[in-house]
């Protein structure tokens, strides 16, 4: 087996032992601010320190606001699920900060009555018997993208992370708004990266100014957050307009009727929640997508046996749904894959009262964050944690994944609404490129992870592209 059982490691003191049960470890105070610098200079990089240096919870200051990092599956398992009342989401309406700057009163910002409402009316969209439905126009993005690259000069590099935000793009808005939005990618999509780095700043930087302030980040905020409006006010207009219906999920969000109150949601609450699964649906598989083309490259023995797959299985057909059960090595490398990479590496909550988890005392008003990346490099879970081995996640290895240990759309009642989708639109898409293509990273191009909401690579990543 590959993975290891969680152990009773020293990183997770037993609270019968005098003295251990209050001492949450704090790396070194930098004055009033506490940790802003480290923080703002590098969070990622930090919450890996500290993690590494002082164990599986760690407590931290920024500015007045006290902050924990947890980052072992029993911490995640009390925070998601079994204290989840007592964890709360971070939402204030009157001083939106973080990615409610960004999604509004979305579904991933949205709390208590009014997400479980929420919830309730778009789930019916995600379930697993509909998502095949969905299959055909996931290939046709794919189709759309290789008759691309054919008719390319393949011998020049490409920015595959760029190429996937084009095509997770396309996915995101055939399939949930039977629309195509291609001729606005070259302004979405910066836009889209400047508001979300913005946003991780903001969420966790006391000194940031209102946006009523007109700096100039302030200023570039609110330019890339009008265009990210107007293209959903666009497609959600035109709809309206049009009177037809689709039966996706801009359907549901503009026609379905609250029992209680007997009318539809808002304008302001349907771009705002059509916004949150633009945004999410297709940056996270995105990323995903782009990590694993990386690894890929890096990693030619694993590259082969997909190969190998793909070939056997498809024998260069068009990948469909019924193929999914038996392109399993191809399932393993894209879990794997987000293993290494999640796409959403923080989950962050409001500890609404005073509590304990493990014996350790977690105060009233702090943060927590759960940090997914720690969860998933951990040494005490994992054989060999940063190296790629697709192997993990087949038969009895994956069988034996200890809980909580593996979780990149997050767990409990809040799990991703579009775990089902991003998993199988990442294999179709994985399947269908590969086969077609083997991608080896330009010599010299520094890859460098960057946490701006997602885990992006910073950078880039100039690929060439060799037909098979």
């Amino acid at each position: 087996m590959l993975d290891k059982q969680i152990s009773t490691s020293h990183k997770i003191p037993d609270p019968r032992i005098p003295g251990q049960a209050s001492f949450i470890p704090e790396p070194e105070k930098g004055g009033l601010l506490g940790h802003v610098r480290e923080v703002k200079q590098d969070f990622h990089g930090a919450m890996i320190r500290w993690h590494e240096q002082y164990g599986d919870l760690v407590k931290f200051r920024l500015g007045r606001q006290r902050v924990y990092l947890l980052s072992h599956p029993q911490f995640a398992e009390e925070v998601l699920i079994n204290q989840q009342d007592v964890f709360s989401k971070v939402y204030n309406p009157d001083k939106p900060r973080g990615l409610s700057l960004v999604l509004g009163n979305g579904l991933i910002t949205s709390q208590r009555a009014l997400w479980k409402k929420q919830r309730r009316l778009m789930q019916p969209i995600f379930y697993r018997s509909g998502l095949k439905d969905l299959v055909p126009k996931i290939t046709a993005a794919g189709t759309k993208l290789i008759e691309e690259w054919q008719q390319s000069d393949l011998s020049k590099p490409m920015d595959i992370s760029a190429q996937m935000t084009r095509l997770t793009l396309e996915v995101i808005t055939q399939t949930m708004f039977s629309t195509c939005v291609q001729s606005e990618v070259p302004q979405f999509a910066p836009a889209l990266k400047n508001v979300l780095a913005f946003a991780q700043n903001n969420a966790f930087n006391p000194l940031a100014p209102p946006l009523f302030i007109p700096t100039r980040a302030n200023r570039e905020f609110k330019k890339s957050k009008a265009i990210l409006d107007n293209l959903i006010s666009g497609i959600v207009n035109k709809r309206k307009h049009s009177g037809k219906r689709y039966q996706d999920l801009l359907d549901v969000l503009l026609y379905t009727v609250d029992e209680s109150s007997g009318q539809t949601m808002s304008q302001q609450q349907i771009v705002d929640e059509a916004l949150t699964i633009f945004c999410a649906g297709h940056e996270t598989t995105a990323n995903a997508l782009s990590w694993t083309w990386y690894l890929l490259s890096q990693n030619p023995a694993i590259c082969q046996k997909l190969h190998s797959e793909l070939d056997s299985v498809l024998d260069g057909r068009i990948p469909n749904v019924n193929d999914l059960a038996s392109l399993v090595y191809t399932r393993a490398v894209l879990e794997e894959s987000i293993r290494l990479y999640p796409p959403a590496i923080v989950l962050i909550r409001k500890v609404m009262k005073d509590t304990e988890i493990n014996g350790y005392k977690l105060l009233k008003g702090a943060l927590a964050i759960v940090n997914i990346r720690n969860i998933h490099h951990h040494s005490d879970i994992w054989h060999k944690p940063d190296s790629f081995n697709p192997e993990r996640f087949l038969g009895d290895n994956k069988d034996n994944i200890q809980r909580l240990s593996y979780l990149p759309f997050g767990a409990g009642p809040r799990v991703c609404i579009g775990n089902h989708l991003a998993l199988m639109e990442g294999q179709l898409l994985l399947a269908y490129i590969a086969q077609h293509y083997a991608l080896s990273l330009v010599k010299g191009h520094p890859v460098k992870e960057e946490l701006a909401v997602t885990l992006r690579p910073k950078y880039g990543l100039s690929m060439v592209c060799k037909a098979r």
